[in-house]
């Protein structure tokens, strides 16, 4: 999904000039077509239908096309710097963009526009075998029904690429009945089940009911009630946003949450330290998660911070040699040495005063003992084990050794 996203945009910017070399081609074979009208690809978030304030969708994009008269082709009369375009009805369009990102499902793609007669574009009626041929899937099918009905248009492009081309697209024709009918289907569902938040005659929202689940093993729409509530004020807040401000919202990747921008602007060094952990390739494979969060929080990260600690005494003496020298940042300390030859360093150390540092540990785990309450103390199942090996050593112990 997320290389369908980022393809979005590199297929918007290659859209007109593919449209339009198609129409050229079409209108030269004295067929119909149409081209897309310069510069009115908008990329557009959530859109809310104003009619209907239960229905919204997400677009990859809308254009406005313009229908081009067979034979009309770059030496028309009228100009047509946009190849023969003047003159034809205009309409919106409404976008849906398929990225294949695999090799099999790219393979598909190719296959169906064989299937289309290895045509750029496809025109084709929503239901028809054409269409069932071109917009391969149910969920596919049904996304661009409900683009059409909330945008009240009744023609959408749907266009299908690659990583690095467009394999072939499809202008449905959606007619108005189907666009009613699929709105009234909604409109029984809404009815049965969420009358409560849109009352039939527009007026105040009623209380939400307790949505209690009669049958556990029953198929519901909703998990919970908080959980109701909650996407419901996410939903209100943001079609009252749009409301407000009279146009769509942005795309979903350009809406910040306060708490993350405010976070962005005044975090502290946390990021960067973890930044740096993934750095440090330490092996936990066949280890349980304790033993791996010891690894992380008693080993990685105190030699983060004496790393840290290494570069601001490094600061301090630096000054001290020259007080007129003005502070480095710790950047400027950092580049100048590796946290790799720091651990090495550091741990060089640890092997020189390895005897100091294993009578501190001896001491510590007396310590924490003495803390530990017997209820505090379980046995794990290998303990009895580890007991018995301990006891059949010490008897070995002395059986062998000289009176």
């Amino acid at each position: 999904m997320r290389t369908g996203t980022f393809n979005e945009q590199a297929v918007r910017q290659r859209l007109a000039p593919w449209v339009s070399e198609w129409a050229k081609a079409a209108r030269d074979a004295g067929e119909e077509a149409f081209e897309i009208e310069p510069d009115t690809i908008m990329e557009l978030g959530l859109v809310c239908d104003d009619t209907h304030p239960f229905m919204a969708t997400s677009v990859d994009a809308v254009c406005r096309v313009r229908s081009t008269a067979a034979g009309s082709g770059d030496d028309d009369a009228d100009g047509a710097a946009s190849g023969g375009s003047a003159g034809g009805a205009s309409c919106v369009v409404a976008v849906e963009i398929k990225t294949m990102g695999v090799l099999n499902t790219v393979a598909a793609a190719q296959d169906r526009r064989a299937q289309l007669g290895g045509h750029d574009m496809t025109l084709c009626d929503f239901g028809d075998a054409t269409f069932r041929i071109a917009v391969p899937s149910t969920d596919y099918r049904l996304q661009v029904l409900h683009h059409a009905a909330v945008l009240h248009v009744n023609k959408v492009l749907f266009v299908t690429a690659s990583a690095n081309k467009i394999v072939y697209s499809a202008m449905v024709t959606v007619t108005r009945k189907q666009t009613d009918e699929y709105r009234q289907l909604l409109q029984a569902h809404v009815a049965k089940h969420l009358d409560w938040i849109y009352p039939p005659n527009g007026g105040e929202r009623a209380e939400a009911p307790s949505l209690d689940n009669p049958k556990p093993d029953a198929e519901v729409w909703w998990r919970d009630r908080e959980t109701v509530l909650e996407r419901l004020s996410v939903w209100t807040a943001i079609k009252n946003e749009t409301t407000d401000n009279g146009v769509p919202l942005p795309p979903t990747q350009n809406v910040v949450p306060t708490i993350v921008a405010e976070w962005n602007a005044n975090k502290g060094g946390v990021d960067e330290f973890s930044r740096v952990l993934k750095n440090v390739k330490a092996n936990s494979k066949g280890q349980d998660p304790r033993t791996f969060m010891v690894l992380r929080t008693a080993l990685l990260v105190p030699m983060y911070n004496a790393y840290q600690m290494d570069g601001l005494f490094e600061l301090e003496r630096q000054h001290n040699e020259d007080d007129s020298a003005a502070f480095k940042s710790m950047a400027e300390v950092n580049r100048a040495r590796s946290m790799g030859g720091f651990a090495a360093w550091l741990l060089e150390k640890v092997a020189t005063d390895l005897p100091t540092l294993r009578s501190a540990a001896t001491h510590a785990q007396t310590a924490m003992s003495a803390l530990s309450t017997p209820a505090q103390k379980r046995r794990r199942p290998d303990d009895d084990d580890d007991d018995r090996a301990r006891t059949t050593a010490t008897r070995c112990q002395s059986t062998t050794s000289p009176s």
